[in-house]
């Protein structure tokens, strides 16, 4: 059997295991770092992977901290950000629905990924960095010794092969290697259901109207949004990739929808043509460039524990994967990969990590905790446009305002910040499970006409487009940056306030300097 050493063993070549080992270069130049991949390289582009839509975080974390921002820019697509399109009557012509979206791009930018040729180019740059990546591999054996070095067995081709490791990372996926292994298996309160499918065709959705006032709501164009075509207990996705192909995605709520309707391309289809008649009509003029199609039943998991100070981690979707209607997943891979490089790196100094690990895993269960719950019970409600049109606004305001605004400035992995506002965060996670709880009371249906209307988040919602803008300040200290987090904080605790009293709000509040930010007449128009 042949043996091979590496100080860092990575079990998965997607995206989360080769970000993560670019990334352990970057800071690491001289450690060994290999990956075990189970298929081999170039994938195709278009890849049968989910996860194209990228968001703030993922998006920073992708251009600017591995420094793939040329790549992104040249192979490719900017992000007109998340578009919604609400249902109305049987939704047989889109200029009637109700519809939220963004009419520029935004200061802080985000990416619709070609998973192929994004992983690809990870692959080659990893190689020319002198990490190691053996393809065509599958795992037979992992046994992990704490304070000694961890061995796993495998098979490549006809051969058995045995590496031995300082750290072991699982970014092997929906396998769950070390989660089963070490039975951290842990149900989460979402059951939604997915099938998608990608095209070998530019399909643009401007294609369902020629109404030139509809047509000029999207400024560029409404192709390189996400689109969201929403309808009680699913939406529909469509996204651009850089390639040509368009990839296109049904979910679903399990109690609402049943996958066996839609279990293959023309099953899909035809549930299509019952509920979203004129996006199938589109789809259906491409289905001789169908590239595949796959689906999952059932999801969302979680994990009881994905970093430890025995020298073992999980990312990815080795770990957590909740659910993807705002595109959280790559951010989870940047938060994951961040938390680990910093354990690595502090490990190979000499540091104990001991307590650190745990502080690590118990933020990282908390952000999982705390998305998460922003989905429960939400599909029920997409066809309730004023319900939605807040609960949209608002957690669009909670991520840009407190999430990116730490993950921007490196603060979700700072021990020592985290502790400085824990009377602060204690506060706004209080702040999220109430507003949680009173969208979940929420009706599923509303009776208010929302024929034809539009809320451009650029003109509209300026104060998450300037949340978005101030991603950019380079705060001077901490001070600072606590402060602006205590700002933002006192603000969204007045705007809940609106949400609770049936207020509509004003979300094109701009204060000025020295203005305070909790003047809510300015906020706050009754409906």
């Amino acid at each position: 059997m042949r043996r091979i050493t590496t100080d860092v063993l990575i079990i998965g070549g997607g995206l989360a295991g080769l970000t993560l080992a670019r990334q352990l270069r970057m800071e690491m130049p001289k450690i060994s770092i290999t990956v075990l991949e189970r298929g081999s390289r170039p994938a195709p582009e278009a890849s049968y992977k989910v996860g194209e839509s990228s968001v703030e975080v993922a998006a920073y974390y992708f251009a600017e901290k591995l420094k793939l921002k040329e790549h992104i820019d040249t192979y490719q697509l900017p992000k007109l950000g998340l578009r919604y399109f609400f249902p109305q009557g049987d939704n047989s012509d889109v200029t009637k629905r109700f519809e939220i979206g963004p009419s520029e791009f935004p200061t802080t930018p985000s990416y619709q990924l070609d998973r192929g040729r994004f992983e690809n180019h990870l692959h080659e740059l990893n190689l020319e960095n002198d990490i190691e990546v053996h393809t065509k591999c599958r795992v037979q054996q992992v046994n992990l010794l704490p304070g000694e070095r961890h061995e796993v067995k495998y098979i490549q081709g006809s051969e058995v092969k045995s590496i031995d490791c300082r750290w072991l990372i699982d970014a092997a996926g929906r396998k769950n290697i070390l989660k089963r292994k070490l039975k951290l298996e842990k149900e989460n309160k979402l059951h939604n259901g997915a099938v998608w499918f990608r095209l070998d065709a530019e399909v643009d959705i401007s294609c369902l109207s020629d109404d030139p006032e509809w047509l000029k709501r999207s400024g560029p164009s409404k192709r390189l949004s996400t689109n969201h075509f929403m309808g009680p207990g699913y939406w529909l996705w469509f996204i651009p990739l850089g390639s040509g192909s368009t990839s296109v995605g049904i979910v679903f709520d399990n109690k609402m929808h049943n996958i066996k309707e839609m279990s293959s391309f023309n099953k899909a289809l035809a549930w299509l043509y019952k509920h979203e008649p004129q996006c199938a009509k589109l789809i259906e003029g491409y289905r001789d460039q169908l590239q595949d199609f796959l689906g999952y039943p059932d999801y969302s998991y979680s994990c009881k524990q994905v970093f430890s100070a025995e020298r073992w981690c999980i990312t990815g979707e080795a770990g957590v994967f909740i659910d993807p209607f705002y595109s959280p997943g790559s951010d989870f891979i940047a938060y994951s990969n961040d938390f680990i490089t910093d354990l690595i790196v502090r490990d190979f100094r000499g540091e104990d990590i001991s307590q650190l690990a745990g502080s690590h895993n118990s933020v990282f269960m908390k952000l999982a905790e705390v998305v998460s719950m922003l989905y429960e019970d939400l599909y029920p409600k997409f066809g309730n446009g004023l319900v939605m049109k807040q609960k949209i606004l608002w957690d669009s305001a909670i991520y840009l305002g407190v999430t990116c605004l730490m993950y921007f400035h490196n603060k979700l992995f700072d021990a020592e910040f985290l502790a400085r506002i824990d009377t602060d965060l204690a506060r706004y996670n209080h702040l999220l499970r109430s507003v949680a709880e009173h969208f979940k009371r929420q009706p599923i249906t509303h009776d208010a006409k929302l024929d034809g209307e539009y809320v451009d988040l650029t003109k509209t919602f300026l104060f998450g487009r300037n949340l978005n803008k101030e991603l950019q300040i380079d705060y001077i200290d901490d001070e600072t940056l606590i402060m602006r987090l205590r700002d933002n904080i006192n603000l969204l605790e007045k705007i809940s306030e609106s949400i609770f009293n049936n207020i509509d709000i004003a979300w094109n509040f701009q204060p000025k300097d020295g203005q305070e930010k909790n003047e809510m007449e300015s906020l706050c128009s009754e409906t």
